[in-house]
């Protein structure tokens, strides 16, 4: 029997049908998601994330609860936990911007995999290149989050089509594990539990007992942990996650708007904030390619419809649980109780281009009653808009990540995390294994971006965070001194960051400047206590407090309707409990008729040896008579007592002379 050797040009084509293509597709996908790296988002979510996943790698940090979520309950923490792995190795973000980049370029192939195998090789084709380049699919791709690894709802579709499109009873297992995945990542993949259910109850006969048993045993084990310890705390993010659907609600088509934006493309300048239209001009004007992809979602919404009610068995299978991915996350979220925004609807991907993949497969097909030279033209046309709106997106996408790198987005994108590691690599050089002391606004609070995002960049160096704003810790050791952002006049900072400099052991080292004209000062102290300056009037003795904080001088400064009130502070020993330090200004009865405070934790940043100064700025009322100043713990408000016995001390606070007010 002859034995016939395929021709060149068929194997070719199997090949890269079955192996080049899904390989180009993965190249592209991971190219774009890779490339430049360092320009990605970084503020306090991303932050925080990365640094919770840096306490779990190299602390030993095992949270049951993720990050909390906007409607008030805490998420899961698999991507904590996921986000350790790359962190363990390499203690950097950007470490996490390549996994997380990597996982969601592996959905790209599995698109592709999905298309040609329900729908034909032309709809994996054209869904792979779709998700590959589409602009927001990249933007969001790009940030380390825990909505954003498309990866899993790829996984977690595919069990579900093998179960129900196939006949793979066992493949249901495989579905209930990646609902629990789905919802480990983000409280939103909730949503596919509505469409897990619909599916077992319309196709019953395909659910066999064992897997199904097997599947809702593991999805029981897997989230455990977070329900029973939600149990032993009250079930307070079950209640908190209730709460939020009680409350008063609004019917929108946000979620739909959203959904087909998400699709197309569309509004990719909203990243640009405030300069959306400088970005809008730096391109061709061709956004009415991203309309007129959003015509060709709905008309294969429309499609799979119809094939839902005309095609039988594993077609129609197939076009219900696409319509179902695509339409019951948008469906849950037309009424809503809370702003509905783009984000939500990550996890439809890659449905939109698996949709408009199933509609090209069926336009590439010869139409009954037209000739071959109609046939030619469609595909000629369909090809052509596919290709011109994928270097489309690539353009806008690549573009944006140079506006960014030079232009301000307000509003938008926000600053890269490119800035946030030139400054933090400026302190680490100039430290040289030293403490760095990041002085930002609001650094000493937990909810601080700029405190999240230096304590993730600086995970392994010494580092302690203070409020840039009214405080300078004068360190007795040798520090670097990491202060930041500061807008170049008229800055919040401005006094603090003047006090730091004049003292002779601090030299400014460099200075990191953002797209928005504020910056980074990078200053060294050589270390030995400095004297206090010669501005301040000392007190004799110091007024020591029952913390073990001591008032050793003060300095009052004229101001327009009012004063500006430095306080300089010494620790004699240690306190268990932090302090806020509070100004008034006091009339003849009393009474306070205008307050300042510092938020900053004192002692609770200052070590022994240390100069800390405190900076107010107190409004004076026309019959205020006496400035009193000392500290309290927050929240009872109790007052720390007056040790020392001087003139100027009552029982709970100091009076400054109203002569240095006036």
């Amino acid at each position: 029997m002859e034995t016939r050797t395929p021709e060149p040009t068929a194997f070719a084509a199997r090949w890269l049908a079955f192996r080049g293509l899904p390989l180009v597709l993965f190249a592209l996908a991971l190219f774009l998601r890779w490339f430049r790296p360092t320009l990605v988002e970084f503020g306090f979510d991303e932050a925080l994330t990365t640094r919770l996943g840096l306490m779990i790698a190299h602390w030993g940090y095992r949270p049951v609860e993720g990050v909390q979520a906007s409607l008030g309950p805490h998420q899961l923490p698999l991507f904590l936990y996921l986000a350790a792995l790359p962190l363990k190795v390499w203690p950097s973000p950007l470490a996490l911007v390549y996994f997380v980049g990597f996982l969601n370029a592996l959905a790209v192939p599995l698109a592709y995999w999905m298309g040609r195998r329900y729908w034909g090789n032309w709809a994996g084709s054209v869904a792979g290149l779709l998700f590959a380049v589409n602009a927001w699919s990249v933007a969001y791709a790009r940030k380390v989050w825990t909505q954003n690894i498309t990866l899993f709802t790829v996984l977690f579709f595919l069990a579900l089509f093998l179960t129900f499109v196939e006949r793979r009873p066992w493949a249901l297992v495989g579905a209930w594990v990646g609902l629990a995945a789905l919802i480990g990542l983000h409280l939103e993949g909730i949503a596919f539990l509505f469409v897990l259910l619909p599916a077992m109850l319309v196709w019953r006969d395909q659910v066999k007992r064992t897997p199904l048993a097997v599947g809702v045993l593991a999805f029981a084990v897997l989230l455990s942990p977070y329900l029973l310890r939600d149990a032993q705390q009250g079930w307070s993010n079950v209640r908190r996650f209730l709460a939020a659907g009680r409350e008063p609600a609004a019917f929108t088509l946000d979620a739909v708007d959203f959904a087909f934006r998400l699709g197309s493309g569309r509004a990719l300048f909203a990243l640009a904030g405030e300069m959306a239209p400088m970005y809008r001009a730096s391109l061709p004007p061709l956004w009415g390619l991203t309309y007129l992809m959003e015509g060709v979602l709905a008309v294969a919404c429309g499609y799979a419809a119809i094939r839902v009610m005309r095609s039988r068995g594993r077609q129609r299978r197939a076009y219900a649980l696409l319509l179902l991915w695509f339409w019951v996350p948008v469906g849950l979220q037309l009424y809503h109780t809370r702003p509905v925004f783009p984000h939500y609807f990550l996890i439809l991907y890659p449905a939109p281009f698996l949709l408009v993949g199933a509609l090209v497969e069926r336009l590439m097909r010869p139409w009954q009653g037209r000739g071959l030279g109609h046939t030619r033209v469609l595909r000629a046309g369909v090809l052509a808009f596919v290709v011109l709106w994928a270097g489309w997106q690539v353009l806008a996408f690549q573009r944006l990540l140079g506006f960014v790198d030079r232009y301000p987005t307000p509003g938008g994108f926000g600053t890269p995390l490119k800035y946030y590691m030139l400054a933090a690599d400026a302190a680490r050089a100039a430290a040289q294994g030293e403490e760095i002391v990041v002085m930002a606004p609001d650094g000493q609070q937990e909810w601080s971006p700029y405190r999240q995002i230096f304590d993730a960049l600086l995970f392994t160096h010494p580092r302690r965070f203070i409020n840039g704003q009214n405080t300078v810790v004068m360190s007795t050791a040798p520090a670097v001194y990491l202060v930041g952002p500061m807008a170049p006049v008229n800055d919040e900072m401005e006094p603090t960051t003047r006090l730091l400099v004049a003292f002779l052991p601090v030299r400014i080292v460099d200075t990191v400047r953002l797209p928005d004209n504020r910056g980074f000062l990078i200053a060294r102290a050589e270390g030995a206590r400095a004297a206090l300056p010669s501005t301040f009037s000392p007190l004799s003795p110091p007024v020591t407090l029952d913390n073990g904080a001591a008032l050793a001088a003060y300095r009052v400064e004229a101001d327009s309707g009012g004063a500006a009130v430095w306080l300089a502070w010494a620790r004699e020993r240690a306190s268990a409990r932090v302090y806020h330090v509070f100004v008034h200004a006091v009339d003849a009865e009393g009474e306070v008729v205008s307050t300042g405070d510092v938020s900053d934790l004192l002692p609770y940043f200052q070590r022994e040896g240390e100069w800390v100064f405190t900076y107010v700025r107190l409004p004076l009322a026309r019959n205020a008579v006496r400035v009193e100043v000392g500290m309290y713990t927050w929240p009872d408000m109790a007052r720390a007592r007056v040790l020392t016995s001087c003139s100027q001390c009552l029982a709970d606070r100091v009076v400054l002379p109203l002569s240095d007010i006036q």
